[in-house]
């Protein structure tokens, strides 16, 4: 689907005027949200308000960007490395830079909001990946940031978290 052979990547099936239909590949994940957000607008994962939508695009960004570092480290880590190899200090900074990253999601949440923006949005959902690597290696936000663990137990719960 990606020619770049990586993932996320996303085919749909596109209804077009004339009654046929058309196979679309899409991938990086931000085209994919703009694509969804596009062709099902019934559902929408930015907020209506410009102001909002900037500050969920902006959030999207620092996920992309910044916490997918500490993350991708870990999930080398523990996924790609044997566990004799594993560089015990290398974890133990990605954890450390993981919390320090998230302090940013505690302030966001520290209104008791359910979301990061109220109401679901594209900036929970460029989070979501990132945050189960987080939690699976060990990452101790459960201990340390119980607004951040409540607002990704509600993530985890959401249908789209089960595919």
């Amino acid at each position: 689907i990606n020619p770049h052979g990586r993932l996320p990547a996303l085919q749909d099936e596109v209804a077009l005027a004339d009654g046929s239909t058309r196979t679309i590949s899409v991938y990086d994940s931000t085209v994919i949200n703009e694509y969804l957000e596009d062709a099902y607008p019934a559902r929408p994962l930015f907020p209506r308000e410009p102001a909002d939508r900037a500050a969920a695009r902006l959030l999207e960004d620092w996920a992309d960007n910044l916490l997918i570092e500490p993350a991708g480290e870990l999930y080398g880590q523990f996924v790609f490395t044997a566990e004799s190899r594993r560089q015990k200090t290398r974890i133990e900074e990605a954890r450390r830079r993981s919390l320090e990253l998230l302090r940013r999601l505690d302030d966001i949440l520290a209104d008791d909001r359910p979301y990061l923006l109220g109401d679901y949005s594209i900036a929970d959902a460029a989070m979501t990946p990132s945050m189960a690597y987080l939690m699976q290696f060990g990452t101790p936000v459960v201990e340390v940031m119980p607004r951040v663990h409540a607002w990704f137990v509600r993530l985890k719960s959401r249908p789209s978290f089960q595919v």
